[in-house]
């Protein structure tokens, strides 16, 4: 009778063991398919993007032919490959292009030092 009772137990220790490693075998598995598409989404925001010299619009390859891709605004592009948002603002150059007779005004209310950091494109 003790026999038994011992084997009932160590057969209810395998089972927990053994359910034990299926759960820890799909949680890498599913680790596994996470780092994989992480990796294919790192290898597309790596390289050279094609942007447009003028609308400064990025093409989006589509499987096949260049006849399918797609030409798309920066923000979007990065919005559908990145987990990035957008906020707008005006930099300093543009405020002193839009608003010539304000902007120096503002730039020093603000703490702005003046001096460009790039020049325009």
């Amino acid at each position: 009778m003790l026999f038994r009772s011992e084997a009932r137990e160590e057969l209810k220790i395998a089972q927990q063991e053994i359910e034990r490693r299926k759960k820890a075998e799909q949680e890498k598995e599913t680790l596994i398919e996470e780092l994989q598409s992480t990796l294919a989404h790192a290898r597309r925001m790596e390289g050279l993007l094609n942007m447009c010299s003028n609308c400064k619009r990025i093409r989006r390859e589509a499987a096949g032919t260049e006849k399918n891709d797609q030409w798309v605004s920066l923000e979007n592009y990065v919005r559908s490959e990145t987990p990035a948002e957008f906020t707008h603002g005006v930099c300093p150059d543009c405020l002193r292009q839009l608003y010539p007779d304000k902007a120096e005004k503002i730039l020093k209310r603000i703490g702005h030092s003046g001096a460009s950091e790039e020049t325009r494109e």
